[in-house]
């Protein structure tokens, strides 16, 4: 019932009343990887080894085989992981999709711990998961526990009270059943020793379910005890490329496991040859393409001799512009000129600033594409943006 409710099912099979045969099957091939890849590989032209290789998107509604890895690493390796890679390379997006794919649906909202406040929490439930977006004012007092003012008869009181973390950690002992999930989003943007504490201790993974000794006590009698349940897991995101910002300090790098998310030329591609990812018409998709992977693969070449190439290397989602708005395809050129305004405008500044920093050594003036030369000047935006779209709608024309 609930996946005969998905936006895709819905969107093309229309039915008023939904026909469990038909739903059925989706679902099973929503689950089954092997028969994923093997539609995909059919439909969409993709070898059955460049499919298993990861990395490639999926649709909202589409389960992400890279998702099914996170969550094998997370059960049987360790319960609390980093993504990390610079921006525009997918990492929350995958973070995302994990959830989803525990889920079984694009419809994740239903499951945030956010949501359950005050209610009881259903036992055939997939998932309890929240999010939580780190900066560098970010404390314990922010996500663990901390003091909040009350009001009294006699003015206001200083009241301990639990955080997400520790509302999380409560959740999941309660539910021992569900997988609870914490997504961490910049987690190098926060000092982690001053917002963990005493938890750091607690991250062990042979010393879940120990407790700990918090810096306040809560609840009556109070307890300053809080422990992280086995069910409790981490999906924390870094970026790799932004050097003002703390990195991992070597006692918390250890109780974390590392996965790199890459930047991939490829998904370009992928993205625009799929409806469910862009939204747009697929013939007006199919015929910006070129002009969009080729503008891309020039942009990546410019870091092929840097020696830390894949901790800044441009992610792909810079590239990836949806064709719709408001529930509407874009025209052809609506949609040349979103692509062109995003490499302008916001392509354009971040290389400008690798080159200030001498992050790229070799300072190009210009990228060449299909004969026609464009700019990489911030002086020259306007002009950076006539010539991209001037090279996609060619494109078109030419398609």
């Amino acid at each position: 019932r609930d996946f005969s409710k998905n936006r895709t099912y819905i969107r093309y099979f229309g039915l008023d009343t939904p026909n469990w045969v038909v739903s059925g099957l989706a679902y099973l091939f929503s689950k089954e990887t092997e028969l994923t890849e093997i539609v995909n590989m059919v439909v969409k032209g993709h070898s059955k080894e460049s499919v298993k290789s990861g990395g490639y998107p999926q649709g909202d509604d589409i389960i992400n085989p890279q998702a099914k890895k996170i969550w094998e690493v997370l059960q049987k390796h360790n319960p609390q992981i980093i993504l990390q890679g610079p921006p525009g390379s997918g990492k929350t997006y995958l973070a995302e999709q994990v959830i989803k794919y525990l889920s079984s649906t694009a419809e994740v909202e239903q499951y945030r711990l956010g949501s359950l406040q005050g209610k009881e929490v259903d036992p055939d439930q997939p998932i309890i998961w929240d999010i939580v977006q780190f900066h560098p004012s970010y404390s314990y007092e922010d996500f663990v526990r901390g003091l909040v003012t009350v009001p009294a008869e006699n003015g206001i009181v200083f009241q301990a009270q639990n955080r997400i973390l520790a509302e999380a950690a409560n959740v999941a002992s309660q539910n021992p059943g569900i997988p609870v999930i914490l997504i961490l989003d910049e987690v190098n943007r926060a000092d982690l020793s001053r917002v963990l504490g005493e938890l750091i201790f607690a991250l062990e993974r042979d010393r879940r379910g120990c407790p700990v000794s918090s810096q306040y006590a809560v609840g009556e009698p109070p307890d300053r005890t809080l422990s992280l349940p086995e069910n409790l897991y981490f999906i924390a995101t870094m970026n790799t490329a932004d050097r003002s910002i703390a990195l991992v300090d070597y006692a918390i790098r250890r109780r974390f496991s590392f996965i790199s998310i890459s930047p991939s030329k490829e998904i370009v591609r992928y993205f625009y040859s799929n409806h469910l990812l862009h939204g747009g018409a697929q013939e007006t998709a199919i015929a910006l393409s070129d002009g969009v992977t080729g503008l891309y693969n020039a942009v990546y070449s410019l870091f092929d001799a840097v020696p830390d190439a894949e901790d800044i290397r441009i992610g792909h989602s810079y590239f990836m512009v949806k064709g719709n708005k408001s529930g509407k395809p874009l025209t052809k050129q609506e949609w040349a000129e979103a692509i062109a305004f995003r490499f302008a405008y916001e392509v354009v500044p971040m290389i400008a600033e690798y080159y200030k920093e001498r992050r790229i050594r070799d300072e190009q003036d210009f990228i060449k594409i299909n004969d026609q030369y464009i700019p990489l000047k911030l002086g020259q935006q306007e002009e950076i943006f006539s010539k991209v779209l001037s090279l996609l709608l060619e494109e078109t024309e030419e398609s």
